[in-house]
């Protein structure tokens, strides 16, 4: 980009027209690496809330995961007992008959 801006410069034998005509390029070419650096940085925001959304994405998976484990022995448990109460049942049903 250096060696355009250099080769840009106005020689004493330009006329007018062609000093503008560099320093409209001139313009373009510095609103360019503006752009390019304003784009840079959208882009490396955006990566890092992609990056944060990760993070907070496997932190309720592990989250989930926990839950799941604990509602699985609670389910187990109140199995049992539905189980040890059908038998107390059974059994006090048998003793009255």
């Amino acid at each position: 980009m250096r060696h355009v801006i250099l080769f840009m410069r106005a020689k004493p034998w330009q006329s007018d027209q062609e000093e503008t005509l560099l320093e409209q390029l001139r313009k373009l070419c510095k609103e360019n690496q503006e752009g390019l650096n304003q784009t840079k940085m959208s882009l490396e925001r955006l990566e890092q809330a992609v990056a944060d959304k990760k993070d907070k994405i496997g932190e309720h998976e592990e989250r989930i995961g926990k839950l799941e484990e604990r509602v699985g022995k609670d389910e187990d448990n109140i199995q049992r007992k539905l189980k040890r109460q059908k038998k107390k049942t059974e059994n006090g049903q048998q003793r009255t008959n």
